[in-house]
């Protein structure tokens, strides 16, 4: 016990301590503390400046060996007598903390350790993020360098460059899968990092989430102590006033009692996000170690093959010398060595499927916590929006004189809505009931009844002046596209999937649009709702998450639908994910709309301004002689019934690797009749010029117009 205790300490009767207490106490403890109360504020004024001082006078004393000054044991003398002064108030906001006492450290050093791994985890998210699009960049760089190497296979001249070219695009195809690996991983990081942050944020906000339910206790604790302070008050002197504080504390204490309800609904929710972000980033890290496993598995067996095909070759060339001889030392080590690489190929084979095995339990985990997350936010959303006492109105004593009698009757509120759910809470729901009748009468809102009665009344006096009501919206016509070049289909996919021109907008190429006929999705949610889709999807198409070509968009909310993209790149796997049946928690996904699998190098064109008797050939012939360096992969005529509308569409290939919209024309000239053609990314011809636009200048840039 220090001496500043000893010297408060009633119970202490000797020693040099008791002897200054019973020179400056008062006669009784309680006279005591009420002198330590007044004096009190000042000394925690002194205290607080003295202690920034007194490590910094502890270590001057140990360093130098002299003794503490007079003025000095007074100053510490006076911070310990104003920290036991302050012991009860301490204690009381210590039980009010609800951190372990293993989080805290002196000076705040678990709140900067925080903010430093926070900081850290945004780094590495950064980080991941820049090196994904670099090594998307160099996929891309790769694929587009394998197209060239097959244009130049397709147009290789002799047997000498057609051998060097498949040697360019073998080492191209190499140096793609390379790139495309590394892209992986690199995604792969990305996720652990991203779910890193999440985890992160989550665990703060469940740490929040629980402070808030200590000081919603402690304000329920204060409000009901309130209360019965009220009612001992009003007991003992009944009247307006006290009856009126109890009405008041009343109500203050229900307010608290359903914020603490609600903070704890908030607490479990929070706590199960925290969770579930968690086991998402174990499982992140764990898909990523699985990749990793398989890069190494995949390198370890093309290095055996490597060595197996390398020993095979040594012992053929020693075959076709001279089969009777024996085996070379140099035959010997390569099959040794290649025997060896086998089994490290083996081994890493299994330490793959051991990885994947591991990363398939951490993502079904992460899922199950994932949706016990959801069932929770729904129920404790279901719960805030829940009616309760406090919703009623509060009647006036003057309207209680007019308001027919009512009756209190007590009511369970369900989350399900029917009798077998589970309570969340009891309250009073005062009812108006008319005096022998078996049901109740609902409350009136005035203000909207009045209103709704006042827009009646303007529509049937509109109605009686004879103002004809509101047209019905015109019937859409509809149109018909008929092919008529070439013979057999131009296309395998529905016509409505190619990029229309004239459609104010089109779903992106290689892409599926589902609908989602469900609620809003939360965004703790939304990574959870894209490994579900894909799980599906790869269940259909009967291939692995690593094995998968298509990527799942996030959920888009337009117009208060929920729309899901998901891009191929295989047209018979699209083609198959056409007719998928895609649920989530129940509720289906239906297919709304789809992008032509259009390649690069295609592009598709609407043609319009051509006259109702046109001839097809006309079109067609102006193609192949005007863009020499296209290929017509189709043409189709749009018709009302039978008839011509003037509107024809063409798809073409350029004879090369990329769409170079550049190179095409805004106008031509077709049966004596400027045709306007329409393509993505069309430039703005000039509109001057027209079809007689020989050199391509744009809009603005005409001579004629100067």
């Amino acid at each position: 016990m220090t001496p500043a205790q000893r010297t408060n300490d009633p119970d202490a009767s000797s020693g040099p301590a008791a002897m200054r207490t019973k020179e400056t106490a008062t006669a009784s403890p309680r006279a005591d503390r009420l002198r330590l109360r007044k004096e009190g504020t000042g000394k925690e004024m002194r205290s607080l400046k003295k202690r920034k001082r007194s490590k910094n006078k502890t270590v001057e004393v140990t360093t130098d060996g002299d003794n503490p000054t007079a003025a000095e044991e007074e100053d510490i003398e006076m911070e310990e007598e104003s920290s036991d002064e302050d012991m009860e108030v301490d204690h009381e906001q210590t039980s009010l903390d609800h951190v372990s006492s293993s989080d805290k450290a002196t000076d705040g050093v678990p709140s900067i350790d925080k903010k430093t791994a926070k900081s850290a985890a945004l780094a590495s998210l950064d980080k991941a993020r820049s090196n994904l699009k670099t090594t998307a960049t160099d996929a891309e760089t790769a694929h587009e360098a394998v197209e060239t190497a097959l244009m130049q296979v397709d147009t290789a001249e002799t047997e000498e460059q057609r051998a060097s070219a498949l040697e360019i695009l073998a080492n191209a195809k190499a140096a793609e899968g390379t790139a495309r690996l590394k892209s992986s991983l690199a995604r792969a990081a990305f996720e652990v990092a991203d779910t890193a942050v999440h985890a992160i944020e989550a665990a703060a906000r469940a740490e929040k989430s629980a402070a808030e339910v200590e000081e919603a206790k402690a304000s329920a604790t204060t409000a009901k102590g309130n209360l019965n302070k009220a009612n001992l008050a009003h007991n003992n002197a009944p009247s307006d006033e006290t009856a009126e504080a109890v009405k008041v504390a009343t109500l203050l204490t229900r307010n608290a009692d359903r914020s603490m309800a609600s903070a704890n609904r908030h607490a479990v929710v929070t706590a199960a996000d925290a969770k579930s972000a968690a086991l998402l980033h174990e499982a992140a890290k764990a898909h990523a170690l699985s990749l990793a496993a398989s890069a190494k598995a995949e390198e370890a067996d093309k290095e055996a093959r490597h060595k197996a095909n390398l020993a095979a070759e040594i012992r053929s060339l020693r075959e076709r010398t001279n089969a009777s001889d024996p085996a070379t030392a140099e035959e010997t080590s390569a099959f040794e060595s290649a025997r060896k690489q086998d089994q490290v190929a083996l081994q890493a084979a299994e330490e793959a499927r051991i990885s994947r095995r591991k990363a398939d339990g951490a993502r079904e985990e992460a899922a199950a916590a994932s949706k016990v997350y959801g069932n929770l936010l729904s129920a404790a959303e279901e719960a805030d929006l829940a009616p309760s006492e406090d919703d009623a109105s509060v009647i006036s004593s003057s309207e209680r004189e007019t308001t027919p009698q009512r009756e209190t009757r007590n009511t369970v509120i369900h989350a399900s809505g029917s009798a077998g759910g589970v309570s969340l809470e009891t309250s009073q729901e005062a009812e108006t009931v008319a005096q022998g009748a078996g049901t109740t009468t609902p409350v009136i809102d005035d203000d909207m009844s009045r209103r709704l009665e006042a827009i009646t009344a303007r529509t049937m006096q509109t109605r009686a002046l004879g103002q004809p009501p509101k047209s019905k919206p015109a019937e859409r016509i509809t149109y018909t596209p008929v092919q008529v070049y070439p013979r057999q289909p131009a296309i395998d996919f529905p016509f409505e999937d190619l990029p229309d021109p004239g459609r104010t907008f089109n779903i992106a190429a290689w892409t599926h649009r589902f609908r989602f006929h469900g609620s809003q999705i939360p965004a703790a949610m939304v990574r959870e709702f894209r490994r579900e889709i894909s799980a599906q999807i790869n269940s259909l198409l009967g291939t692995s998450p690593e094995q998968q070509d298509f990527i799942v968009e996030r959920p888009t909310t337009i117009d208060r639908s929920i729309y899901i993209d998901i891009r191929f790149t295989s047209k018979e796997h699209m083609k198959k994910v056409r007719e998928a049946k895609l649920d989530y928690g129940g509720r289906p996904l239906k297919l709304w709309r789809s992008g032509a699998p259009l390649e690069r190098n295609e592009l598709f064109i609407r043609a319009t301004g051509l006259s109702v008797s046109a001839d097809p050939a006309e079109l067609l012939t102006a193609f192949l002689t005007i863009f020499t360096f296209l290929e017509i992969k189709g043409m189709w005529w749009l018709k009302d019934g039978n008839e011509f509308t003037g509107i024809a569409f063409v798809l073409v290939k350029f004879r090369g690797p990329f769409d170079n919209a550049t190179m095409m024309k805004g106008f031509i000239e077709v049966e004596d009749r400027e045709i306007e053609l329409k393509y993505k990314g069309r430039p703005k011809f000039c509109l001057i010029c027209r079809a007689n636009n020989e050199n391509g200048h744009l809009h603005g840039h005409c001579r004629r117009s100067r």
